[in-house]
């Protein structure tokens, strides 16, 4: 988030099944994580702008999208079905 509360990075959709979209809106570029809930990381990258993150070789389930940049960190609840 930047330090006026607008969100700078988001991810959409948060209910997926076979990719899902990270933009980072200020410009920087960012690192991101799919996490499970326990902690175990499934996938993990780096982008600029935005990316698309492909899941189809995930197991259904609830994850975290871990995602830092310069302006902030975002950590972001996805399903997977």
């Amino acid at each position: 988030m930047s330090a006026d509360g607008d969100k700078t990075i988001s991810v959409d959709p948060r209910r997926v099944h076979d990719k899902f979209t990270i933009t980072e809106n200020s410009g920087d570029k960012f690192k991101w994580q799919l996490v499970t809930v326990h902690g175990e990381k499934m996938k993990s990258g780096k982008g600029h702008g935005s990316v698309d993150v492909d899941v189809t070789d995930v197991p259904d389930g609830l994850y975290i999208v871990n995602v830092k940049s310069k302006s902030g960190s975002s950590s972001e609840k996805i399903i997977k079905y």
